[in-house]
């Protein structure tokens, strides 16, 4: 209950089977789209992967006002502009509900975003 590090529930066999819970990109009052979920999420659940273009340099793309680029290691970042998923959409919140952490998957580095407290069904979904 609760423990998605072993057995069925293992973190690592969700994210490379793609079982997130739901969520749907919505519009969120001064902050443009955000991301509310479906469904309950119960604490320590993955919510998803952060996805992109893989890069050697952080960049802002042009015509982009806002920045969809994490950093992988200090070496490598994911920008997600173009091509990421809807992970992107996650607004910063002084009060989170989940934070971004390194995963290996099948030997290649990962951003996921995990659950740090239960979030109830039409909840916005906010990193730090």
């Amino acid at each position: 209950d609760g423990d998605y590090h072993r057995g069925k529930n293992c973190g690592n066999q969700r994210i490379q089977r793609q079982q997130f819970p739901q969520v749907w990109v919505d519009r969120c009052e001064g902050m443009g789209l955000g991301l509310r979920a479906k469904t309950s999420i119960r604490r320590g659940m993955i919510i998803g992967i952060f996805t992109g273009d893989r890069t050697r340099q952080p960049r802002r793309s042009k015509g982009v006002g806002h920045s969809y680029m994490h950093s992988i290691d200090g070496k490598r970042y994911v920008d997600a502009t173009r091509g990421g998923t809807w992970m992107r959409y996650l607004n910063v919140s002084c009060e989170p509900n989940v934070t971004l952490e390194r995963w290996k998957v099948r030997g290649s580095s990962q951003l996921v975003y995990v659950a740090t407290r239960n979030i109830k069904g039409g909840e916005w979904i906010n990193t730090d």
